[in-house]
């Protein structure tokens, strides 16, 4: 509200009540990077809930390279969602 620009989760709770009503389209609209990463951000909950089952998982998603990726693709995501 202050600056004007949308944060990179705007939309977030509407996406997901979209979802949980089976509004597909709808929680697109409300956002789209989120419902896109939904996919990852399950994998990597599988991962850590038993580390020692996929160690070589855990490793690259647990690794400084990946965060950093997925950092940058949220500021892309934002600087985009803002233009």
């Amino acid at each position: 509200m202050v600056t004007g620009l949308e944060c990179p989760g705007c939309g977030s709770q509407r996406m997901v009540y979209a979802l949980l009503h089976g509004d597909f389209a709808g929680a697109w609209e409300a956002n789209p990077f989120l419902l896109s990463a939904l996919p990852l951000i399950g994998v990597w909950i599988w991962v850590d809930t038993d580390p020692g089952l996929y160690p070589r998982a855990t490793r690259v998603l647990n690794s400084r390279g990946f965060i950093i990726i997925v950092g940058v693709l949220i500021i892309g995501w934002w600087i985009i969602r803002n233009l």
